[in-house]
């Protein structure tokens, strides 16, 4: 959408320099000792864009919930991602679903995440999912493996295994004349696997290191640790590259603390720029001081018809928002924007224990926030008149840039 875009285009300085100081994965020189290839594909001579796919295999000896894979390419310019799709969904991934496709600091990243360890230890050797790529240069490109993330259930908490092997996963090369030639399986180093021509079969053998010397830990944000936080550490870090949100102080993010509702509504404006959508404003809520830092989103909220309030002209900005507030000013914001999201029925929320929980005011929000996707909520249901967190905040920002 045009907000993101410019979002995104506003960050380009600051992401450059996180790139500079932080990122450290890069494609190694093919000097000697150069690594082989798992996977080798020739495209035809003639054939501008050439498709050709990768078929993962994982081989972990114990039950894991999930697998994050982190890809970097020799050339962004030749080499395209496409897609990357689950393999043996009835069978082997139960509740499991692939989670969006990523690019950040040169990276894609791609992967799936079930909730439990359903990945059962008895298929060592398990599909995992086919990923898509599109080739259109001359010269010989690589796809580096450059990180895997193993994720687990450990004592009722997500755990991240995370490993840098750096390994060469796929070679693509033009054929000089005629049509693209697939090298016999001898000759591509195959771990475990085979097929010929357009996708071939590679499988990713287990890391032997024990599960405590790994970790997942934002790159700005010392208080977002790996045993609690996996599934909202790169969407905290996305957001603080590109502007959006800040942490309370250096180093120091807050996951589990709960947002304020003037918070809430700044990072909204700043997301979807509503201070410049609104322009100049003649009035705001009486209990919003002038010189607070959300004033300005919040007098843009107001004439937008985005924020009501709780009555008598107060929005309440320093009180902690709940969950379905949250998804009521998501919903109404969108809906401001021209993007409403698609109607759904009520009857979406009869899955979740704690439906009848849900305000009248917010159904009609909450059901088209759960049937998008940007709400998921859990065994226990969407928790509507619960507290929203800085960290389930950053998950559903994120969810609405990068998705919508």
């Amino acid at each position: 959408m045009k907000s993101a875009k410019a979002l995104i285009s506003k960050g380009i300085t600051a992401i450059l320099l996180a790139f500079i100081l932080s990122f450290v994965l890069v494609v190694p020189s093919l000097a000697a000792n150069e690594p082989q290839a798992l996977a080798k594909f020739v495209a035809p001579a003639g054939e501008e864009d050439y498709t050709f796919s990768i078929a993962l295999s994982i081989s972990e000896s114990e039950a894991y919930a999930g697998i994050q894979f982190d890809l970097k390419f020799s050339d962004e310019a030749d080499l395209m991602f496409v897609s990357f799709s689950l393999t043996n969904v009835e069978v082997v991934w139960k509740n499991g679903e692939p989670y969006p496709h990523k690019f950040l600091h040169g990276v894609h990243t791609i992967g799936f995440w079930s909730g439990e360890n359903v990945f059962s230890s008895e298929n060592t050797k398990t599909a995992a999912g086919v990923v898509t790529f599109k080739y259109s240069g001359k010269e010989t490109q690589q796809i580096w493996l450059a990180e895997k993330m193993v994720m687990r259930i450990v004592d009722g908490n997500p755990v991240g295994v995370r490993t840098q092997p750096m390994t060469l996963l796929a070679e693509i090369t033009r054929a000089e004349s005629g049509p693209g030639t697939p090298p016999d399986d001898d000759d591509r180093g195959v771990t475990g696997g085979g097929g010929s021509g357009d996708t071939q079969t590679v499988t990713i053998e287990e890391d032997e290191v024990p599960l405590a010397e790994y970790e997942v830990k934002s790159k700005y944000f010392d208080d977002v640790p790996e045993e609690k936080w996996p599934w909202a550490v790169d969407e905290i870090d996305y957001l603080f590259e590109h502007g959006v949100i800040n942490g309370t102080s250096t180093r120091i993010y807050s996951p589990a603390s709960n947002i304020k509702r003037g918070d809430f509504m700044l990072m909204l404006a700043r997301t979807y720029e509503l201070v410049e959508l609104a322009g100049e404003f003649e009035d705001n809520f009486s209990d919003v001081p002038e010189d607070s830092y959300y004033y300005d989103a919040l007098g843009a909220a107001k004439k937008l018809g985005i924020a009501e309030g709780v009555g008598d002209n107060r929005f309440d900005p320093e009180a902690p928002i709940t969950r379905q507030d949250m998804m009521v000013l998501v919903d109404r914001t969108l809906r401001e924007l021209g993007e409403p999201l698609p109607d759904a029925p009520l009857t979406v929320l009869d899955g979740f224990a704690d439906h009848e929980q849900v305000a009248g005011y917010a159904e009609e929000a909450v059901a088209r926030l759960v049937q998008t996707g940007i709400i998921k909520g859990d065994d226990r249901g969407i928790n509507p008149r619960g507290l929203t967190t800085r960290a389930e905040m950053a998950v559903v920002v994120y969810r609405l840039i990068t998705t919508l």
